[in-house]
């Protein structure tokens, strides 16, 4: 990806969308990295993984942002319950979003199998066909550990309607419900009375001061991050 990281780099690209799987991340981090070129990372959840590739240096994933179905950091009962007994099973390692998105499928499988009555009986495209029609169905909904806490619906296609979370990579781990902690820092310039300028050409709001400013700094450079 040496290539194609070096027209990100030559363009200014200060952002860039991954919307691919764990592993050709990992590829394009290490390409960024020896390109001395460190742009914002932000893809979906397929990078939920990064983390536990073997030989990956887990420092060049770090400030890495995506939308997941699942945080294992989450703090309600569900997640917390399921983490723990994660880790009791697989030597202390944390789950991602694959193993969530895994635990809660075998769950709603089985809440179909009963709600639409499917016996042992049944050839295989029968309990197909029940599993379609009761998946789509008007009064099924499933909630479980991923989609933020809200339940999960289908419409007549087969697709989920399920809620993203947004999480970043600090430290060497994931975490969750991060939206407004990710780390957008760009330089600011004060200006005498205190007034703050973003060197932005975009507008935003609510910016708040990481480092302790003395008023009349005129000319200073800080950072400033966007709730």
């Amino acid at each position: 990806f040496s290539s194609q990281i070096q027209a990100c780099k030559t363009a200014g690209a200060e952002l860039v969308f991954l919307p691919i799987y764990y592993t050709e991340a990992s590829l394009i981090l290490e390409a960024a990295s020896k390109a001395s070129y460190a742009p914002k990372f932000f893809g979906c959840d397929g990078l939920d993984g990064l983390l536990g590739i073997d030989g990956f240096d887990t420092k060049l994933a770090e400030g890495v942002m995506l939308l997941t179905p699942f945080a294992a950091d989450a703090d309600d009962e569900a997640t917390q319950k399921f983490v723990a007994a994660y880790k009791a099973k697989y030597n202390n390692e944390t789950p991602n979003q694959f193993a969530a998105d895994a635990y809660d499928g075998v769950y709603i499988i089985a809440e179909l199998l009963k709600k639409n009555n499917v016996t042992a009986d049944m050839s295989a495209s029968e309990i197909c066909d029940l599993l379609k029609v009761g998946i789509a169905a008007d009064d099924f909904a499933y909630k479980g550990i991923t989609g933020a806490g809200a339940a999960l619906t289908w419409d007549a296609s087969g697709a989920v309607s399920k809620k993203p979370m947004a999480v970043v990579i600090k430290d060497g781990a994931t975490m969750g419900n991060a939206l407004s902690k990710w780390d957008m820092t760009y330089p600011v310039t004060v200006k005498p009375g205190g007034t703050l300028t973003c060197a932005r050409s975009a507008s935003v709001s609510n910016i708040h001061i990481k480092n302790t400013l003395t008023v009349g700094e005129k000319g200073s450079s800080k950072k400033a991050y966007v709730n």
